[in-house]
């Protein structure tokens, strides 16, 4: 059979319709299925967060855990976890002191053992 003998909807020998052609945008499925090799700059980036969350570690030293440029690795992260480094480091920050407000009944311990940057900041 010619393609141009088959019309759109027309049931061909097996019984089913063809199929429609699929037009889209270039690049439109970017923005779905991410590449492998972002999702473990993520996971490195958070387990170094995760495990360096007392020394409050700038952008730079995330971005360099992560194998990538602070500015591009900030734009990857906020797109990707909804949020950016910082606020990240500073939910982990928050976390741990509402850990230690749970076991220490001082609230300047608290922040010390959490690592907290300032004890009047610290929100929980």
């Amino acid at each position: 059979m010619l393609r141009g003998a088959l019309r759109a909807g027309a049931p061909q020998e097996s019984g089913r319709a063809p199929r429609a052609r699929h037009y889209h945008q270039p690049h439109a499925h970017r923005a779905r299925i991410p590449r492998q090799p972002r999702f473990r700059a993520h996971r490195r980036a958070i387990r170094f967060i995760d495990a360096n969350y007392r020394a409050q570690p700038r952008l730079a030293a995330i971005a360099a855990s992560a194998h990538l440029s602070e500015f591009h690795f900030n734009r990857l992260f906020r797109r990707w976890a909804g949020v950016t480094p910082r606020q990240y480091l500073a939910y982990v920050t928050a976390r741990a002191a509402r850990a230690a407000l749970a076991s220490t009944p001082s609230v300047l311990e608290a922040a010390t053992v959490s690592a907290c940057p300032d004890p009047r900041g610290c929100t929980t």
